[in-house]
C-alpha cells in the first residue's frame, strides 16, 4: 500500500473593494447635509445664492431658479422652482393645468426666519422626492421666493 502524499497549494488573495457610493447615497448625503446647513445657521446672502446653485446642480429636473430684480442693496432677488421634470417642454416652460403655489419667506428683507423656513421646505420637498414621495410635486409647482439677507 503505497501513501501518496498531495500537495496542495493555496494561493492567498488580496481583495480590494473599494466602495463608490450610488448617486442615490450621494443625493442623501447632500440633502442631509443641505438640512444641517439650513437647520443650524442662518445663511447670508453668499451662502444662500452658493445653496440654490447646490441644489440646482444636484436636481437638475426638480428645481430651477431665477432673479426676478434686485433689492434696494443692488443684490439679485431668487425665485425657486419646484416640480417635477421641470426641464420637459410640456411641464416647464408652458402654462401647465398643475396648480402653482408662491411660498414667501419674508417681505421687508430682514425677517431671517422665514427664509430659513423657506429654504428647510425646499430641503425637506426634495427629500420626499428623493424617498418616492413625489404627492406635493407631482402635483403643483412651487415658487419659493426668499429675500436673502
Amino acid at each position: 500500500m503505497g501513501s501518496s502524499i498531495q500537495t496542495i497549494t493555496t494561493a492567498t488573495f488580496l481583495l480590494v473593494v473599494i466602495f463608490k457610493p450610488s448617486s442615490s447615497d450621494r443625493l442623501e448625503d447632500l440633502l442631509n447635509e443641505q438640512w444641517n446647513l439650513v437647520t443650524t445657521s442662518y445663511l447670508r446672502y453668499e451662502a444662500t445664492t452658493k445653496f440654490l446653485e447646490i441644489m440646482k446642480e444636484s436636481f437638475p429636473e426638480n428645481l430651477a431658479y431665477y432673479s426676478i430684480g434686485e433689492s434696494v442693496q443692488g443684490r439679485k432677488l431668487y425665485v425657486a422652482r419646484l416640480g417635477i421634470d421641470l426641464h420637459r417642454p410640456d411641464m416647464g416652460e408652458k402654462p401647465t393645468l398643475r396648480p402653482k403655489m408662491a411660498i414667501i419667506g419674508n417681505i421687508r428683507g430682514d425677517e431671517t426666519l422665514g427664509k430659513q423656513l423657506v429654504l428647510m421646505l425646499m430641503v425637506d420637498l426634495l427629500k420626499r422626492k428623493k424617498a418616492n414621495d413625489e404627492r406635493y410635486l407631482a402635483y403643483s409647482n412651487i415658487y419659493f421666493l426668499e429675500v436673502k439677507t
